[in-house]
């Protein structure tokens, strides 16, 4: 039987957190259906973001690491989970260094004789930004989210472009891309075709989804963002904690920053791409990032 290697590819603020750590609670279970997860593809994922592109040695020395892992017996599927496969998120852009974070994986699973798979959760643009932006206050950022978003270029958010940079690299049909949206669908859709794309079948592993990042409500990411100026790392991390304890987001809890005419923008010069995102890449998925999907 040939191996395969599936990979979750994300991308960021997509519930990768509480994916990962479904797997990794799990893992011992999954092992005994020939399904292997491999955390350290984080570690991987996490020094492509920061290093890419890397040398040939440096891309050998990984080989030499995983090489055991991937080429291991008894083990029909090998699982692994990082967001950062789809580029590195931060304050200043969209998701930088994807074109290169894609070709270092590809140069380091080249010798592998494994049928590679990955999924993707995609997550609509104006929605996926207030996430970010609440995100990197927490990590340090001190400008209001007007401040943050006026110096962002649409183009930085064409999804389609990172998919089909992997299907240029790996091969037609090799990716599974799943609404993010979808998660609160009712009938859990998406969560069952993730399982599914996953190589899970029967039983799906992630449902309930457990919530494993909650952070904060809009007066806590309020209180961090004006005092992070005044704290070293250190100090910021502590007060986060701190503040996550007395002022935490309530499930389904939902915080806007843009309002109807800027999300109608960004959709209208995004419209073109999402279309071809879901007519290429989610066929049988209704077409949900058009300015229709915006809700007043």
């Amino acid at each position: 039987m040939e191996k395969r290697l599936i990979l979750h590819i994300g991308m960021h603020k997509t519930a990768s957190t509480s994916i990962q750590h479904v797997l990794k609670t799990n893992a011992a279970a999954f092992q005994q259906n020939g399904i292997l997860f491999i955390p350290v593809f984080q570690q991987i994922a996490q020094l492509f973001v920061d290093r890419s592109p890397l040398s040939q040695p440096e891309i050998q020395a990984i080989q030499e690491d995983i090489s055991p892992l991937l080429t291991s017996n008894g083990f029909h599927t090998i699982l692994g989970s990082a967001e950062n496969f789809f580029g590195r998120m931060n304050q200043f852009t969209g998701l930088a260094k994807s074109d290169l974070v894609i070709e270092d994986l590809r140069r380091l699973l080249e010798p592998f004789p494994l049928k590679i798979k990955f999924v993707a959760f995609l997550r609509r643009q104006d929605t996926w930004l207030e996430s970010v932006y609440q995100q990197v206050v927490k990590w340090a950022e001190v400008r209001s989210f007007d401040e943050f978003y006026k110096e962002k270029n649409p183009d930085d958010f064409r999804w389609e472009r990172i998919i089909s940079r992997y299907e240029e690299t790996f091969g037609k049909g090799c990716v599974r891309c799943i609404p993010f949206e979808t998660l609160n669908w009712p009938d859990n859709n998406g969560l069952d075709a993730f399982s599914h794309a996953m190589g899970f079948n029967g039983t799906n592993p992630f449902k309930p989804l457990p919530r494993k990042n909650p952070g904060l409500n809009q007066k806590g990411l309020e209180v961090l963002r004006c005092t992070n100026h005044l704290l070293d790392f250190n100090e910021r991390q502590q007060l986060r904690f701190f503040v996550e304890k007395i002022l935490p987001r309530k499930p389904k809890e939902k915080i806007y920053y843009m309002d109807t005419a800027d999300r109608r923008q960004l959709l209208t010069c995004l419209e073109d791409s999402n279309r071809t995102l879901f007519e290429t890449y989610m066929p049988e998925i209704p077409f949900l990032y058009g300015v229709d999907s915006i809700k007043a």
